[in-house]
């Protein structure tokens, strides 16, 4: 699971630092007709959606990295030598089955909230993804109807995930980032219906740049705040059955 990590945090990383570079060579360059805080603000508003993406996943894989495994590579390092040798064979017999108690409701917690969220994906992506491609192609009465249909339908997604919460396991880091990934994932519907509150708006008024705008907007950032979540649901619900899997698929 580490190295998993450290993979994706190296080659997102590289990205982000050839961003920076650019954005250092940018800035200098807008420095010499303005300030220094409206050349800054000018590289960050160029920015892609791309770029912006390629640093929150950077962002999330070192997180991971340096909160979960140190801390617990740090816990082990921490026990004493003579504690660990004047362990009897009833106290390892003891610790090995609370282990595996441990490992077994961390596999049931990953199994249980990937198939939610997947059941909850399968509902309003087609929805979803019709409504943008019709967009794409200003087809507008198209666009109007799915995404009426995804409004009602990520309003039902909503109410059910208030009720979405994670079981204890046991292992107090996991329990950390399952909540924080359900809360990633109620923020990302969140995203997506406003997302289509503002296109709807637009629709009502086409000839307002203003709501055209906001509309534009609010649909990358949904995009945004959807691949975020999904690269933290992945992370969080990956098991050693996903991992041998995809050796034997290479």
């Amino acid at each position: 699971m580490f190295l998993i990590f450290l993979i994706i945090f190296g080659y997102f990383g590289f990205k982000v630092f050839k961003t920076y570079l650019k954005e250092i060579a940018e800035t200098k360059e807008y420095r010499k007709i303005m300030s220094k805080r409206e050349a800054e603000i000018k590289v960050i508003n160029t920015r892609t959606k791309k770029d912006k993406i390629n640093m929150a996943i950077t962002i999330i894989s070192l997180l991971i990295l340096v909160v979960a495994f140190p801390k617990k590579e740090g816990i082990e390092k921490e026990k004493p030598a003579k504690e660990i040798e004047t362990k009897d064979t009833s106290t390892t017999e003891n610790n090995a089955e609370t282990t595996k108690n441990i490992e077994d409701n961390v596999k049931i917690q990953k199994t249980r909230i990937r198939v939610e969220f997947l059941k909850y994906e399968k509902e309003h992506l087609d929805l979803w993804n019709s409504m943008t491609n019709a967009i794409q192609k200003s087809d507008v009465y198209t666009a109007y109807e799915y995404a009426e249909k995804s409004k009602n339908t990520i309003f039902e997604i909503r109410g059910n995930l208030r009720n979405l919460k994670c079981n204890k396991t046991g292992d107090s880091e996991f329990d950390k980032q399952c909540e924080e990934t359900i809360t990633l994932g109620k923020n990302a519907y969140s995203a997506k219906q406003e997302a289509v509150n503002k296109l709807l708006k637009w629709f009502d008024d086409l000839q307002s740049p203003k709501k055209a705008n906001e509309a534009k907007k609010s649909l990358e950032e949904g995009g945004e705040y959807w691949q975020v979540f999904l690269l933290k649901l992945t992370a969080l619900t990956l098991t050693d059955e996903d991992l041998k899997d995809s050796k034997t698929k290479k």
